[in-house]
Protein backbone atom coordinates (compact mmCIF):
# COMPACT_ATOMS: atom_id res chain seq x y z
CA UNK A 1 0.00 0.00 0.00
CA UNK A 2 3.10 2.41 1.02
CA UNK A 3 4.76 2.34 -2.62
CA UNK A 4 1.06 2.55 -4.12
CA UNK A 5 0.38 5.96 -2.38
CA UNK A 6 3.88 7.19 -2.66
CA UNK A 7 3.99 7.09 -6.80
CA UNK A 8 0.13 8.54 -6.44
CA UNK A 9 1.50 11.34 -4.81
CA UNK A 10 4.36 11.70 -7.15
CA UNK A 11 1.82 11.91 -10.27
CA UNK A 12 -0.43 14.48 -8.48
CA UNK A 13 2.82 16.80 -7.38
CA UNK A 14 4.24 16.26 -11.11
CA UNK A 15 0.34 17.15 -13.01
CA UNK A 16 -0.19 19.54 -10.61
CA UNK A 17 1.59 22.25 -12.78
CA UNK A 18 -0.60 25.38 -12.22
CA UNK A 19 2.11 26.32 -9.24
CA UNK A 20 5.30 25.94 -11.34
CA UNK A 21 2.86 28.18 -14.56
CA UNK A 22 2.56 30.59 -11.77
CA UNK A 23 6.44 30.71 -10.72
CA UNK A 24 7.95 31.03 -14.05
CA UNK A 25 5.22 33.92 -15.36
CA UNK A 26 6.19 36.21 -12.05
CA UNK A 27 9.82 35.55 -12.88
CA UNK A 28 9.50 36.46 -15.80
CA UNK A 29 7.63 39.50 -15.50
CA UNK A 30 10.40 40.39 -12.99
CA UNK A 31 13.70 39.77 -15.33
CA UNK A 32 11.61 42.36 -18.21
CA UNK A 33 10.93 44.79 -15.60
CA UNK A 34 14.58 44.71 -14.81
CA UNK A 35 16.38 44.87 -18.20
CA UNK A 36 13.82 48.44 -18.53
CA UNK A 37 15.24 49.56 -15.77
CA UNK A 38 18.89 49.19 -16.90
CA UNK A 39 18.11 50.38 -20.03
CA UNK A 40 16.96 54.06 -17.98
CA UNK A 41 19.85 53.78 -15.59
CA UNK A 42 21.83 53.78 -18.93
CA UNK A 43 19.68 56.41 -20.61
CA UNK A 44 20.87 58.28 -17.09
CA UNK A 45 24.80 57.48 -16.62
CA UNK A 46 24.71 58.75 -20.42
CA UNK A 47 22.60 61.87 -19.67
CA UNK A 48 24.27 62.75 -16.77
CA UNK A 49 27.90 62.06 -18.69
CA UNK A 50 29.28 59.02 -16.39
CA UNK A 51 30.00 56.98 -19.28
CA UNK A 52 32.05 54.53 -17.50
CA UNK A 53 29.10 54.17 -15.26
CA UNK A 54 26.63 53.38 -18.64
CA UNK A 55 29.21 51.55 -20.47
CA UNK A 56 29.81 48.55 -17.53
CA UNK A 57 26.09 48.44 -17.64
CA UNK A 58 26.22 48.51 -21.79
CA UNK A 59 28.46 45.29 -21.31
CA UNK A 60 26.92 43.78 -19.11
CA UNK A 61 23.30 43.53 -20.65
CA UNK A 62 25.56 42.69 -24.29
CA UNK A 63 27.09 39.95 -22.39
CA UNK A 64 23.39 38.67 -21.40
CA UNK A 65 22.23 39.28 -25.03
CA UNK A 66 25.18 37.07 -26.46
CA UNK A 67 24.63 34.44 -23.63
CA UNK A 68 21.25 33.74 -24.27
CA UNK A 69 21.61 34.03 -28.24
CA UNK A 70 24.08 30.78 -28.15
CA UNK A 71 21.69 28.93 -25.98
CA UNK A 72 19.26 29.79 -28.60
CA UNK A 73 22.21 28.47 -31.26
CA UNK A 74 22.55 25.17 -29.20
CA UNK A 75 18.77 24.79 -28.74
CA UNK A 76 18.02 25.06 -32.85
CA UNK A 77 20.49 24.27 -35.10
CA UNK A 78 19.54 20.30 -35.09
CA UNK A 79 15.89 21.49 -35.82
CA UNK A 80 13.57 22.09 -38.72
CA UNK A 81 13.93 25.10 -39.98
CA UNK A 82 17.34 25.78 -38.09
CA UNK A 83 17.81 29.56 -39.46
CA UNK A 84 14.04 30.54 -39.04
CA UNK A 85 13.86 28.96 -35.65
CA UNK A 86 16.89 31.27 -34.78
CA UNK A 87 16.03 34.19 -36.00
CA UNK A 88 12.46 33.84 -34.10
CA UNK A 89 13.90 32.94 -30.86
CA UNK A 90 16.62 35.85 -31.86
CA UNK A 91 13.64 38.65 -32.01
CA UNK A 92 12.24 38.05 -28.52
CA UNK A 93 16.09 38.02 -26.99
CA UNK A 94 17.26 41.65 -28.19
CA UNK A 95 13.72 42.87 -26.94
CA UNK A 96 14.46 41.14 -23.51
CA UNK A 97 11.13 38.94 -24.07
CA UNK A 98 12.77 35.66 -23.94
CA UNK A 99 11.35 35.12 -20.39
CA UNK A 100 8.25 35.50 -21.17
CA UNK A 101 8.67 33.57 -24.36
CA UNK A 102 9.53 30.71 -22.30
CA UNK A 103 6.89 31.47 -19.28
CA UNK A 104 4.63 31.12 -22.12
CA UNK A 105 5.68 27.68 -23.48
CA UNK A 106 5.74 26.82 -20.44
CA UNK A 107 1.73 27.54 -19.34
CA UNK A 108 0.56 26.58 -22.37
CA UNK A 109 2.12 22.82 -22.15
CA UNK A 110 4.75 22.85 -25.11
CA UNK A 111 6.68 19.99 -24.94
CA UNK A 112 10.81 19.37 -26.27
CA UNK A 113 10.41 19.53 -29.97
CA UNK A 114 12.37 17.66 -32.14
CA UNK A 115 15.85 18.28 -32.36
CA UNK A 116 15.87 20.54 -29.01
CA UNK A 117 18.81 19.76 -26.53
CA UNK A 118 16.61 20.91 -23.42
CA UNK A 119 13.25 21.28 -22.40
CA UNK A 120 11.15 24.46 -22.14
CA UNK A 121 11.44 24.48 -18.39
CA UNK A 122 15.43 23.82 -18.36
CA UNK A 123 15.49 27.00 -21.29
CA UNK A 124 13.90 29.40 -18.81
CA UNK A 125 16.28 27.73 -15.73
CA UNK A 126 19.69 28.61 -18.01
CA UNK A 127 18.54 31.83 -19.05
CA UNK A 128 17.61 32.62 -15.43
CA UNK A 129 21.26 31.77 -14.24
CA UNK A 130 23.02 33.31 -17.19
CA UNK A 131 20.82 36.84 -16.69
CA UNK A 132 21.72 36.37 -12.46
CA UNK A 133 25.30 35.95 -13.35
CA UNK A 134 26.12 38.34 -16.02
CA UNK A 135 23.79 41.34 -15.22
CA UNK A 136 21.81 41.23 -12.28
CA UNK A 137 24.62 40.58 -9.66
CA UNK A 138 27.13 42.74 -11.43
CA UNK A 139 24.49 45.62 -12.34
CA UNK A 140 23.19 45.69 -8.31
CA UNK A 141 27.25 45.96 -7.66
CA UNK A 142 27.94 48.50 -10.40
CA UNK A 143 24.77 50.72 -9.17
CA UNK A 144 25.48 50.96 -5.80
CA UNK A 145 28.39 51.98 -6.08
CA UNK A 146 27.46 54.75 -8.47
CA UNK A 147 25.08 55.72 -5.51
CA UNK A 148 27.57 55.86 -3.10
CA UNK A 149 29.89 58.35 -4.97
CA UNK A 150 27.59 60.28 -6.16
CA UNK A 151 25.41 63.25 -4.70
CA UNK A 152 22.24 62.82 -6.07
CA UNK A 153 20.26 59.23 -5.55
CA UNK A 154 17.72 59.52 -8.92
CA UNK A 155 15.05 56.85 -7.97
CA UNK A 156 15.24 55.19 -10.89
CA UNK A 157 18.72 53.57 -9.98
CA UNK A 158 17.25 52.83 -6.83
CA UNK A 159 14.30 50.84 -8.52
CA UNK A 160 17.17 48.80 -10.61
CA UNK A 161 18.92 47.82 -7.67
CA UNK A 162 15.72 46.76 -6.07
CA UNK A 163 14.80 44.81 -9.45
CA UNK A 164 17.78 43.23 -9.90
CA UNK A 165 17.72 41.92 -6.04
CA UNK A 166 14.17 40.78 -7.05
CA UNK A 167 15.22 38.98 -10.16
CA UNK A 168 18.67 36.93 -8.25
CA UNK A 169 16.30 36.18 -4.78
CA UNK A 170 13.44 34.63 -6.72
CA UNK A 171 15.74 33.01 -9.93
CA UNK A 172 17.53 31.59 -6.82
CA UNK A 173 14.43 30.47 -4.87
CA UNK A 174 12.52 29.16 -8.10
CA UNK A 175 15.76 26.44 -8.54
CA UNK A 176 15.43 26.09 -5.01
CA UNK A 177 12.11 25.39 -4.87
CA UNK A 178 11.65 23.35 -7.80
CA UNK A 179 14.62 21.12 -6.90
CA UNK A 180 13.02 20.38 -3.57
CA UNK A 181 9.32 19.30 -5.04
CA UNK A 182 10.73 17.48 -7.82
CA UNK A 183 10.16 13.87 -6.82
CA UNK A 184 13.03 12.06 -8.80
CA UNK A 185 15.36 13.76 -6.39
CA UNK A 186 13.22 13.15 -2.68
CA UNK A 187 13.29 9.03 -4.18
CA UNK A 188 17.25 9.53 -5.05
CA UNK A 189 18.30 11.47 -1.99
CA UNK A 190 15.79 11.52 1.08
CA UNK A 191 17.77 13.14 2.94
CA UNK A 192 18.77 16.15 0.92
CA UNK A 193 15.38 17.10 -0.87
CA UNK A 194 12.00 16.81 1.02
CA UNK A 195 12.61 20.12 3.32
CA UNK A 196 9.51 21.92 1.88
CA UNK A 197 6.23 20.73 3.48
CA UNK A 198 3.05 19.25 2.45
CA UNK A 199 1.08 21.96 3.31
CA UNK A 200 0.06 24.76 0.66
CA UNK A 201 0.20 27.58 3.24
CA UNK A 202 3.68 26.16 4.27
CA UNK A 203 4.58 25.92 0.97
CA UNK A 204 3.83 29.52 0.23
CA UNK A 205 5.57 30.50 3.20
CA UNK A 206 8.40 28.44 2.11
CA UNK A 207 9.08 29.81 -1.09
CA UNK A 208 7.95 33.68 -0.10
CA UNK A 209 10.50 33.03 2.60
CA UNK A 210 13.49 31.93 0.51
CA UNK A 211 13.27 34.68 -2.52
CA UNK A 212 13.56 37.52 0.69
CA UNK A 213 16.18 35.76 1.71
CA UNK A 214 18.09 35.84 -1.11
CA UNK A 215 17.22 39.29 -2.17
CA UNK A 216 17.97 40.67 0.80
CA UNK A 217 21.20 39.02 0.62
CA UNK A 218 21.75 40.96 -2.70
CA UNK A 219 21.41 43.86 -0.68
CA UNK A 220 24.06 43.19 1.62
CA UNK A 221 26.48 42.03 -0.36
CA UNK A 222 25.98 44.48 -3.14
CA UNK A 223 26.77 47.25 0.06
CA UNK A 224 29.64 45.45 1.13
CA UNK A 225 31.08 45.24 -2.36
CA UNK A 226 30.21 49.19 -3.17
CA UNK A 227 32.00 50.04 -0.18
CA UNK A 228 35.18 48.42 -0.69
CA UNK A 229 35.07 49.48 -4.31
CA UNK A 230 34.99 53.04 -2.88
CA UNK A 231 37.38 52.64 -0.66
CA UNK A 232 39.78 50.91 -2.62
CA UNK A 233 39.71 48.05 -5.15
CA UNK A 234 42.73 47.10 -4.03
CA UNK A 235 41.00 46.58 -1.11
CA UNK A 236 38.05 44.83 -2.75
CA UNK A 237 40.49 42.36 -4.79
CA UNK A 238 42.49 41.02 -1.37
CA UNK A 239 38.73 40.21 0.10
CA UNK A 240 37.66 38.38 -2.80
CA UNK A 241 40.89 36.77 -3.13
CA UNK A 242 40.88 35.77 0.61
CA UNK A 243 37.33 34.41 0.49
CA UNK A 244 38.29 32.75 -2.78
CA UNK A 245 41.39 31.28 -1.43
CA UNK A 246 39.69 29.74 1.75
CA UNK A 247 36.97 28.30 -0.08
CA UNK A 248 39.11 26.00 -2.52
CA UNK A 249 41.72 25.43 0.37
CA UNK A 250 38.60 24.07 2.27
CA UNK A 251 37.43 22.01 -0.38
CA UNK A 252 40.80 20.71 -1.46
CA UNK A 253 41.67 19.24 2.42
CA UNK A 254 38.52 17.25 2.68
CA UNK A 255 38.85 15.46 -0.93
CA UNK A 256 35.63 17.76 -2.05
CA UNK A 257 37.15 19.69 -4.99
CA UNK A 258 36.18 17.91 -7.77
CA UNK A 259 33.02 18.08 -9.08
CA UNK A 260 30.88 15.32 -9.79
CA UNK A 261 29.80 15.69 -14.10
CA UNK A 262 31.55 12.31 -15.20
CA UNK A 263 34.80 13.99 -17.15
CA UNK A 264 37.32 11.04 -18.23
CA UNK A 265 39.99 13.68 -19.27
CA UNK A 266 41.59 14.53 -15.96
CA UNK A 267 42.75 18.11 -16.82
CA UNK A 268 39.45 19.26 -18.17
CA UNK A 269 37.52 17.54 -15.06
CA UNK A 270 39.73 19.64 -12.93
CA UNK A 271 38.94 23.20 -15.11
CA UNK A 272 35.66 22.30 -15.05
CA UNK A 273 35.53 21.92 -10.92
CA UNK A 274 37.31 24.93 -10.19
CA UNK A 275 35.42 27.05 -12.59
CA UNK A 276 32.02 25.54 -10.75
CA UNK A 277 33.80 26.01 -7.50
CA UNK A 278 33.90 29.77 -8.01
CA UNK A 279 31.00 30.26 -9.40
CA UNK A 280 29.00 28.64 -7.31
CA UNK A 281 30.65 30.67 -4.31
CA UNK A 282 29.92 33.65 -6.03
CA UNK A 283 26.21 33.35 -6.64
CA UNK A 284 25.85 31.68 -3.08
CA UNK A 285 27.77 35.17 -1.86
CA UNK A 286 24.90 37.15 -3.51
CA UNK A 287 21.69 35.05 -2.63
CA UNK A 288 22.20 32.37 0.15
CA UNK A 289 21.02 29.88 -2.20
CA UNK A 290 19.22 26.94 -0.68
CA UNK A 291 20.39 24.07 -2.88
CA UNK A 292 23.84 25.01 -2.82
CA UNK A 293 24.32 23.03 0.41
CA UNK A 294 23.96 19.64 -0.82
CA UNK A 295 27.24 17.95 -1.12
CA UNK A 296 28.04 18.41 -4.69
CA UNK A 297 27.92 22.15 -4.19
CA UNK A 298 29.14 23.59 -1.47
CA UNK A 299 28.21 21.42 1.77
CA UNK A 300 26.41 22.11 4.82
CA UNK A 301 29.34 23.47 6.83
CA UNK A 302 30.63 25.79 4.07
CA UNK A 303 27.10 26.83 3.50
CA UNK A 304 26.62 27.95 6.99
CA UNK A 305 30.60 29.25 7.29
CA UNK A 306 29.77 31.98 4.58
CA UNK A 307 26.32 33.11 5.16
CA UNK A 308 28.16 33.96 8.53
CA UNK A 309 31.29 35.33 6.68
CA UNK A 310 28.99 37.17 4.16
CA UNK A 311 26.72 38.74 6.89
CA UNK A 312 29.23 39.95 9.50
CA UNK A 313 32.11 41.50 6.45
CA UNK A 314 29.57 44.57 5.58
CA UNK A 315 29.89 45.51 9.19
CA UNK A 316 33.63 45.61 9.09
CA UNK A 317 33.29 46.96 5.24
CA UNK A 318 31.61 50.05 7.21
CA UNK A 319 34.90 51.39 9.19
CA UNK A 320 37.39 50.81 6.28
CA UNK A 321 34.83 52.86 3.83
CA UNK A 322 34.93 55.50 6.44
CA UNK A 323 38.84 55.84 6.97
CA UNK A 324 39.67 55.83 3.15
CA UNK A 325 37.39 58.74 2.86
CA UNK A 326 39.09 60.44 5.79
CA UNK A 327 42.51 59.71 4.05
CA UNK A 328 41.35 61.45 0.89
CA UNK A 329 39.36 64.76 2.65
CA UNK A 330 42.83 65.35 4.42
CA UNK A 331 44.85 65.39 1.26
CA UNK A 332 44.43 68.71 -0.48
CA UNK A 333 45.45 66.80 -3.81
CA UNK A 334 42.93 63.95 -3.78
CA UNK A 335 39.65 63.88 -5.14
CA UNK A 336 36.89 63.56 -2.92
CA UNK A 337 33.49 62.26 -2.82
CA UNK A 338 30.64 63.95 -3.39
CA UNK A 339 28.02 61.40 -2.52
CA UNK A 340 29.60 60.44 1.05
CA UNK A 341 27.27 58.59 3.06
CA UNK A 342 27.55 58.50 6.95
CA UNK A 343 28.24 56.05 9.03
CA UNK A 344 24.80 56.64 10.82
CA UNK A 345 23.34 55.97 7.57
CA UNK A 346 25.06 53.39 6.56
CA UNK A 347 24.39 51.20 9.84
CA UNK A 348 20.73 52.04 9.71
CA UNK A 349 20.13 50.77 6.48
CA UNK A 350 22.44 47.58 6.98
CA UNK A 351 20.17 47.18 10.60
CA UNK A 352 16.94 47.60 8.75
CA UNK A 353 18.26 45.04 6.44
CA UNK A 354 20.03 42.73 8.47
CA UNK A 355 16.86 42.73 10.81
CA UNK A 356 14.55 41.80 8.09
CA UNK A 357 16.93 38.99 6.98
CA UNK A 358 16.62 37.57 10.20
CA UNK A 359 13.02 37.41 10.20
CA UNK A 360 13.04 35.91 6.32
CA UNK A 361 15.77 33.35 7.73
CA UNK A 362 13.07 32.77 10.82
CA UNK A 363 10.48 31.88 8.89
CA UNK A 364 12.12 29.48 6.24
CA UNK A 365 13.03 27.63 9.22
CA UNK A 366 10.34 27.36 11.10
CA UNK A 367 8.06 26.26 8.26
CA UNK A 368 10.44 23.41 6.93
CA UNK A 369 10.73 20.31 8.18
CA UNK A 370 12.92 20.27 11.66
CA UNK A 371 14.90 17.50 10.32
CA UNK A 372 16.71 18.71 7.50
CA UNK A 373 17.61 21.87 9.22
CA UNK A 374 21.10 20.05 9.99
CA UNK A 375 21.82 19.84 6.41
CA UNK A 376 22.52 23.24 6.33
CA UNK A 377 25.74 22.79 8.73
CA UNK A 378 26.49 18.64 7.60
CA UNK A 379 30.17 17.85 6.86
CA UNK A 380 29.18 15.24 4.33
CA UNK A 381 31.46 15.52 1.22
CA UNK A 382 30.22 14.81 -2.73
CA UNK A 383 31.96 11.50 -2.31
CA UNK A 384 30.55 10.72 0.97
CA UNK A 385 26.98 11.44 -0.47
CA UNK A 386 27.55 9.09 -3.80
CA UNK A 387 28.59 6.17 -1.16
CA UNK A 388 24.81 6.78 0.89
CA UNK A 389 22.87 6.44 -2.13
CA UNK A 390 24.95 3.53 -2.67
CA UNK A 391 24.25 1.78 0.98
CA UNK A 392 20.73 3.38 1.12
CA UNK A 393 18.92 3.45 -2.21
CA UNK A 394 17.02 0.82 -4.27
CA UNK A 395 18.50 -0.64 -7.24
CA UNK A 396 18.00 2.29 -9.39
CA UNK A 397 19.62 4.89 -6.94
CA UNK A 398 22.67 2.71 -6.72
CA UNK A 399 23.26 2.41 -10.25
CA UNK A 400 22.35 6.16 -10.34
CA UNK A 401 25.75 6.86 -9.12
CA UNK A 402 27.51 5.75 -12.29
CA UNK A 403 26.31 9.40 -13.51
CA UNK A 404 29.00 10.62 -11.03
CA UNK A 405 32.99 10.62 -11.65
CA UNK A 406 34.68 8.16 -11.03
CA UNK A 407 36.61 9.05 -8.35
CA UNK A 408 33.83 9.36 -6.36
CA UNK A 409 33.02 5.36 -6.38
CA UNK A 410 36.87 4.49 -6.18
CA UNK A 411 37.11 3.49 -1.95
CA UNK A 412 34.11 1.00 -3.21
CA UNK A 413 34.22 0.34 -6.75
CA UNK A 414 35.08 -3.45 -6.21
CA UNK A 415 32.09 -3.79 -3.68
CA UNK A 416 29.85 -1.96 -6.59
CA UNK A 417 31.19 -3.60 -9.41
CA UNK A 418 30.78 -7.09 -6.91
CA UNK A 419 26.83 -5.27 -6.65
CA UNK A 420 26.39 -5.32 -10.45
CA UNK A 421 27.99 -8.91 -11.21
CA UNK A 422 25.35 -10.32 -8.16
CA UNK A 423 21.93 -7.91 -9.72
CA UNK A 424 22.48 -8.53 -13.25
CA UNK A 425 21.20 -11.76 -13.94
CA UNK A 426 17.60 -10.55 -11.48
CA UNK A 427 17.49 -7.34 -13.82
CA UNK A 428 17.47 -9.37 -16.99
CA UNK A 429 15.14 -11.59 -15.34
CA UNK A 430 13.19 -9.66 -14.37
CA UNK A 431 12.93 -6.48 -16.39
CA UNK A 432 12.10 -3.70 -14.18
CA UNK A 433 10.74 -0.52 -15.85
CA UNK A 434 14.22 1.57 -14.78
CA UNK A 435 16.42 -1.24 -16.18
CA UNK A 436 17.86 -0.90 -19.57
CA UNK A 437 20.92 -2.76 -20.19
CA UNK A 438 22.19 -1.67 -23.58
CA UNK A 439 22.72 2.19 -22.41
CA UNK A 440 24.05 1.03 -18.61
CA UNK A 441 26.70 -0.66 -20.42
CA UNK A 442 27.40 1.43 -22.81
CA UNK A 443 27.71 4.14 -19.85
CA UNK A 444 30.11 1.81 -17.88
CA UNK A 445 33.49 1.97 -17.84
CA UNK A 446 34.73 -0.65 -20.53
CA UNK A 447 36.63 -2.73 -18.00
CA UNK A 448 33.41 -3.03 -15.98
CA UNK A 449 31.67 -4.54 -18.88
CA UNK A 450 34.94 -7.08 -19.86
CA UNK A 451 35.43 -8.09 -15.77
CA UNK A 452 31.81 -8.54 -15.01
CA UNK A 453 31.53 -10.73 -18.96
CA UNK A 454 27.52 -8.49 -18.56
CA UNK A 455 24.96 -8.84 -21.22
CA UNK A 456 21.80 -7.68 -22.56
CA UNK A 457 18.52 -10.09 -22.64
CA UNK A 458 19.40 -11.49 -25.86
CA UNK A 459 22.57 -11.97 -25.65
CA UNK A 460 21.50 -13.90 -22.25
CA UNK A 461 19.82 -16.32 -23.72
CA UNK A 462 21.50 -17.14 -26.24
CA UNK A 463 24.83 -16.97 -24.53
CA UNK A 464 26.76 -14.50 -26.09
CA UNK A 465 28.93 -11.92 -24.91
CA UNK A 466 27.92 -8.48 -24.06
CA UNK A 467 26.61 -6.42 -26.72
CA UNK A 468 27.50 -3.07 -27.00
CA UNK A 469 25.11 -0.45 -28.21
CA UNK A 470 25.82 2.41 -30.56
CA UNK A 471 27.22 5.99 -28.89
CA UNK A 472 23.75 7.87 -28.98
CA UNK A 473 22.49 5.73 -26.36
CA UNK A 474 23.68 6.48 -22.79
CA UNK A 475 23.17 5.74 -18.91
CA UNK A 476 22.97 9.71 -19.13
CA UNK A 477 19.92 9.18 -21.63
CA UNK A 478 18.62 6.79 -18.93
CA UNK A 479 18.51 8.75 -15.78
CA UNK A 480 17.92 11.63 -17.26
CA UNK A 481 20.79 13.93 -16.33
CA UNK A 482 22.22 14.94 -20.23
CA UNK A 483 20.68 14.45 -23.48
CA UNK A 484 16.73 15.19 -23.21
CA UNK A 485 13.85 13.43 -25.04
CA UNK A 486 10.23 14.23 -25.98
CA UNK A 487 7.51 12.64 -24.85
CA UNK A 488 7.25 10.80 -27.79
CA UNK A 489 10.88 9.25 -27.85
CA UNK A 490 11.47 6.10 -26.25
CA UNK A 491 13.71 5.36 -23.52
CA UNK A 492 13.83 1.55 -23.96
CA UNK A 493 14.92 -0.50 -26.90
CA UNK A 494 15.34 -4.07 -25.75
CA UNK A 495 11.38 -4.81 -24.67
CA UNK A 496 8.77 -2.58 -25.98
CA UNK A 497 7.55 -0.32 -22.61
CA UNK A 498 3.95 1.36 -22.19
CA UNK A 499 5.45 4.96 -21.88
CA UNK A 500 8.46 6.18 -21.60
CA UNK A 501 10.27 6.73 -18.75
CA UNK A 502 13.05 8.69 -16.77
CA UNK A 503 14.41 8.49 -13.41
CA UNK A 504 14.97 11.83 -12.64
CA UNK A 505 12.10 13.48 -15.35
CA UNK A 506 14.24 16.10 -15.66
CA UNK A 507 11.18 17.56 -17.95
CA UNK A 508 9.49 18.49 -14.34
CA UNK A 509 11.84 20.06 -12.44
CA UNK A 510 13.90 21.78 -15.36
CA UNK A 511 17.62 21.40 -14.17
CA UNK A 512 20.43 18.97 -15.83
CA UNK A 513 24.03 19.07 -14.09
CA UNK A 514 23.98 20.14 -9.98
CA UNK A 515 22.11 17.23 -8.28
Amino acid sequence: FKPMTLAVSQQLIIRASWGLKFRVAIGAAISLFDAVSDLLVIQYFISTNQIGFATANIVMLSLTLLLSFLISIIQTHATKNPLRNLAFETIFTITFLKPALDAYRISSGQEQKEGQKIPPLSELMYGKCIEMVAEAIPSACVQIFALLVNKEKPFIMMLSVFLSASTIGYSTSLISYDKDIEPGGRRTQPWIYGYIDVSPLKRALAFGSMTSVSALQVFMKAIMIGLLGVAGKDLLFIYLGIEIGIYLVWKVIRGDFRYFIPLENEAASLIVSLLVRVGELIIFDFSAMVHLRHPYQLGGTAWCFFLIWSQLSVYVAVPIYNMRLDEVEDDPDAEGIEGRVSSSTLYMVLGTINALWLLSAGMFLLVIKPSFIKTFYSTMTAPQNCRKMFDDGADPEKMNILTDHHKFRAPFEDEFKEYIRDSWPRWIEENPEWFNPQRLISEMPQHYVTELNLRTEDDWSSGGGPSIPSSGDSLSDTFGVQRRFSRSESLTKIRPRPSSYSLRRPQEFGLAGPK
